[in-house]
């Protein structure tokens, strides 16, 4: 298989990408390397910015498609990582829940509660003449002068 993996790539920089498509964290990559996070962030920047790649999906299909790693049913560790992964986001998500529904249940209700009206509720009848003025457009002159 011919790998496509450009000249202008860094070994440190085909590393992060490589270790980022295996599924490590930054902090984990950090420590491997003896770099600091913004380090990493930065390798991981410059590698997707040299391949024109902007999210780790494609990143991973690019590393995928070149060999630079293998399908990640392949290794075990990778699979208890995912599974450990997935647990701890559930625990994560149901703690989330669990307060959420707490803080609901804090909540006081309010003291009126508005209820729509009536389906059959009709409006008070108009007087004749409110009637004809409505009909007919008929506009009353304001006398400044005069007080209601």
């Amino acid at each position: 298989m011919t790998t496509l993996i450009p000249e202008n790539l860094t070994p440190r920089r085909l590393y992060v990408v490589k270790r980022i498509t295996e599924g490590a964290t930054i902090a984990e990559i950090a420590e491997e390397m003896c770099l600091s996070l913004k380090g990493v962030e930065y390798h991981k920047w410059e590698a997707q910015r040299k391949l024109r790649i902007i999210s780790i999906a494609l990143l991973t299909q690019w590393a995928l498609a070149t060999g630079l790693i293998k399908s990640c049913y392949a290794t075990t560790e990778m699979s208890k990582k995912c599974a450990q992964n997935i647990r701890d986001l559930e625990q994560t998500f149901a703690e989330k829940r669990s307060l959420q529904e707490k803080k609901k249940a804090k909540q006081k209700k309010p003291l009126i509660t508005w209820k729509p009206l009536r389906a059959n509720y009709s409006c008070p009848k108009l007087t004749p003449l409110a009637e004809d003025l409505i009909k007919n457009r008929i506009k009353i002159p304001i006398n400044p002068n005069v007080l209601i």
